[in-house]
């Protein structure tokens, strides 16, 4: 027979007096409290109904709460314009606070402007891009830097890239270049995903603005940060993994993506481009331009928290340092590059280190193809500068395998430079 639910609230009440001295994380505890309540509740119905007691009773008492009886409030979109402004992204507690709120279940409409006619809104997230290079940790351990978490990127245009038959190639860094450089890159905060409501279907209504099923562009919102961690100018990046259904990502090449909608077709696709100077400066019916773009697919790595002195600082990782890329598909034979020489050292200053072969390897600190010319015998041209690339077997001490080892080569094989 059901008990009514002072009874069952007595029955609680006498079970949690005589159970509260057994430890019930014993074999003999359990057996204890199991036949206190056997005495309490004999029969299967009657665990069944007190089950049943406990359930509704705990829902009582959470209603009870009003925290828990108060709705999640949705925030206005000018929180998340001067949160964006005003966040110090270097530190725990701000980067905490914009985290939390670009990653609510709910949101309001963002709208970022139009571009042409075609209307933008931001759909906070931040983990809409993912890093293409691992980082070399070793490297990491030994500078005793702190890796920032994928929220933070940085973005890596690779402007100077020579080309050789066989696919092979290599990027270099030119010296003069900072990471405070626009030209090399900058460290940035993801906040989200770019969609849009094409102009053909005229401007987008209250009803269309809380509509979830917006056009997607393929491109992601981040905010560039200093190297203290101050926010700045707001950014589109085109985004070559794509997260889909279950959180797979699926790699695409620039010529697979969609064109910017707003943008002239038969342009070169943009990769990356500035829509403002301020989050503040974005309004929902404000056009917006597009400048420091750029067509190249770049790269996006991750980010590292140094100390300069007392100061901290966020640096893109390749930019710890000077990174050599060489990729080889078919090295069957010595290929030859040719780099704008701006001086005219000779060989025998070169700072390279020259093996009981003859073969020059890869210098440590390498950086810019300037410095890789110089170490090369010059032609009878004074402005270039030929290096032969050969396939060379990779001893277990080699540069070439200590390079691959720490992820700083993406090469089938091992090579060597050789300078003619």
């Amino acid at each position: 027979m059901t008990k009514s639910t002072e009874e069952y609230e007595a029955i609680r009440q006498a079970i949690e007096k005589q159970t509260k001295d057994i430890d019930c994380s014993t074999g003999e505890g359990v057996k204890k409290y199991a036949s206190i309540r056997q005495k309490h509740l004999p029969s299967r119905e009657d665990k069944d109904d007190y089950c049943r007691f406990l359930v509704t009773r705990r829902e009582e008492q959470e209603c009870a709460d009003k925290a828990y009886m108060e709705p999640q409030v949705i925030p206005r979109p000018e929180v998340y314009f001067t949160e964006i402004k005003t966040a110090n992204l270097i530190e725990d507690f701000g980067i905490a606070n914009l985290t939390q709120l670009l990653n609510l279940g709910a949101c309001p409409y963002i709208g970022l402007g139009t571009l042409e006619g075609t209307t933008y809104r931001l759909v906070p997230n931040t983990n809409e891009l993912i890093y293409d290079v691992e980082p070399n940790w070793g490297l990491i351990q030994k500078l005793g830097c702190e890796v920032m978490h994928a929220m933070h990127l940085g973005v890596t245009f690779k402007e100077t890239t020579a080309t050789v038959k066989g696919g092979q190639y290599i990027n270099t860094k030119d010296p003069a270049s900072t990471a405070d450089s626009e030209t090399n890159g900058f460290v940035f905060y993801q906040l989200g995903k770019l969609e849009c409501w094409p102009k053909e279907c005229g401007g987008p209504t209250e009803e269309d603005k809380a509509d979830p099923e917006w056009y997607r562009t393929d491109y992601a919102v981040g905010v560039k940060l200093s190297h203290d961690g101050t926010p700045g100018s707001i950014y589109i990046f085109m985004n070559f993994r794509p997260k889909y259904e279950y959180g797979d990502r699926t790699h695409f090449k620039i010529h697979q993506l969609g064109y910017l909608p707003g943008v002239k077709l038969g342009s070169e696709k943009i990769t990356c481009a500035r829509i403002a100077k301020d989050i503040l400066d974005l309004k929902p019916e404000k056009e917006f331009a597009l400048d420091q773009r750029k067509f190249k697919r770049p790269e996006y790595v991750m980010v590292a928290k140094t100390k300069d002195g007392e100061q901290q600082r966020l640096v893109k990782m390749d930019d710890l340092e000077p990174r050599w890329t060489v990729r080889s598909d078919e090295p069957e034979s010595p290929m030859t590059l040719e780099f704008p020489s701006t001086s005219q050292s000779s060989p025998s200053t070169s700072s390279s280190a020259r093996n009981d072969s003859g073969t020059d390897t890869l210098p440590e600190d390498s950086s810019s193809a300037s410095s890789l010319g110089s170490q090369g015998a010059q032609s009878s041209d004074a402005h270039t500068t030929k290096i032969s690339i050969a396939p060379v077997e990779a001893s277990s001490n080699s540069p070439c395998h200590e390079g691959m080892r720490n992820g700083n080569f993406d090469s089938m094989h091992a090579t060597a430079f050789q300078y003619n």
